[in-house]
């Protein structure tokens, strides 16, 4: 699972830059977690992601960047959406909702059960970016 989540977010590009946003308690119903970052926060997350690639010195084109989330409303931002249509910019697993998304440490197991798999190639597709933007 990690290689293909990988292969995704990286969208043949030479670089992956993975941005981990936690917003915390998005899901009451799912996990008991403490508010960390609201979803437009994320816009400082991506803001950041410049800076790195710049720093870098990495053309755009080059780059692809992967955000792992515990919460799909960050595909709601304006910001987010219009790297999504430019190619930029993957949030996933796709195609899920929001049963891939769990916390390791705070879902119940029955929950944890359905997004184990996922929630792992997450976090390896986020060790093997070659920079990370963490919350």
């Amino acid at each position: 699972r990690h290689s293909s989540v990988h292969a995704a977010a990286r969208a043949g590009r030479r670089h992956l830059l993975a941005i981990h946003f936690r917003a915390g308690n998005r899901s009451p119903e799912r996990w008991s977690d403490p508010p960390r970052h609201g979803v437009s926060e994320i816009d400082f997350s991506l803001a950041c992601a410049e800076a790195v690639e710049r720093q870098l010195g990495w053309r755009d084109e080059d780059v692809a960047w992967y955000i792992a989330t515990d919460t799909t409303a960050v595909a709601d931002v304006p910001r987010v959406a219009e790297l999504q249509a430019k190619g930029k910019l993957a949030i996933l697993p796709a195609g899920h909702s929001d049963a891939a998304i769990i916390h390791l440490d705070r879902s119940p197991l029955a929950l944890a059960v359905m997004g184990l798999v996922d929630t792992w190639a997450q976090w390896l597709t986020i060790a093997s970016a070659e920079a990370v933007v963490l919350s």
